[in-house]
């Protein structure tokens, strides 16, 4: 293939690449400020599940098995606000 079509080429794949990355980063972005609207509804779900379960504590895994129960996928951002929220909350609360 003559180097000017491969550099051509080349050049496509990375505007096509570059946007990709956007949209990701868009919708990520989007997800993000959705979740954060709903994360005081979740920190409430979760504290009551921690009482239910007689936490007084709750770790990453325990997270983790809150969502897997409930069936909700969030990001990880969220995830960590989660657990330092619903930390907080049950702390508070005792």
């Amino acid at each position: 293939m003559p180097p000017e079509i491969q550099l051509k080429i080349e050049k496509a794949e990375m505007l096509a690449q570059k946007e990709l990355e956007k949209e990701r980063e868009v919708k990520e972005r989007e997800t993000l400020e959705k979740e954060k609207t709903e994360l005081p509804s979740l920190v409430s779900s979760c504290v009551d599940w921690a009482k239910d379960h007689g936490l007084k504590r709750i770790t990453k895994a325990d997270i983790d098995a809150f969502l897997l129960e409930k069936g909700i996928q969030i990001l990880p951002q969220t995830q960590r606000a989660l657990y330092a929220m619903a930390n907080v909350e049950i702390k508070s609360k005792s």
